[in-house]
């Protein structure tokens, strides 16, 4: 009997311990420091951009992407 309310206390606290290891933050894959500006203009088509840290220049040669343009009616 003790056995088995020691194995369920078990249980139960590694089932509630779950949620709090799953939303650890994971290590960041982006550089610990911004590249300069010439490497990101040699940046060549098709290469991904992190949005965090571009330049609106940047930004805007995505497609889909610049400047905001208010519809003008229908």
């Amino acid at each position: 009997m003790r056995l088995e309310r020691y194995l369920g206390a078990i249980g139960l606290s590694l089932l509630l311990a779950m949620p709090v290891a799953a939303q650890t933050a994971s290590p960041s894959k982006s550089p610990a420091t911004a590249p300069s500006a010439t490497a990101k203009a040699t940046q060549p088509a098709g290469q991904l951009v992190d949005i965090n840290s571009a330049s609106a220049e940047e930004l805007d040669k995505l497609p889909g992407v610049g400047r905001f343009t208010p519809h003008r009616g229908r």
